[in-house]
């Protein structure tokens, strides 16, 4: 998982989510071995998790599926996309989370 985490001006939410369905997402379900890759857009939460402004929820079947996605140049391209959802929000940071069955 990684969570996106900062200030969405009300201005730039539209633009967020273009960007992250027309490019993001498309370019994270091509990861090599990836099971599924969805997004998650908090409507509202717990007052602590009021700056996220993002989950994505990534699977693998297993941990070298994840490390060959993770060395992929997709993945090296969505740090690009990143950066360009970045630019949309106020102190954006992520954060990254791995889960085991």
């Amino acid at each position: 998982m990684a969570i996106f985490r900062g200030v969405l001006p009300s201005e730039n939410k539209a633009d967020f989510i273009a960007h992250l369905e027309t490019n993001m997402l498309p370019l994270i379900r091509d990861f090599p071995q990836i099971s599924s890759a969805d997004a998650l857009l908090p409507r509202d939460s717990d007052p602590s998790l009021g700056d996220v402004q993002l989950i994505l929820d990534m699977r693998y079947a297993n941990e070298d599926a994840m490390n060959t996605a993770l060395a992929s140049p997709q993945r090296a391209q969505n740090g690009e996309e990143t950066k360009a959802l970045f630019a949309l929000m106020q102190n954006p940071s992520v954060e990254h989370i791995v889960l085991g069955d």
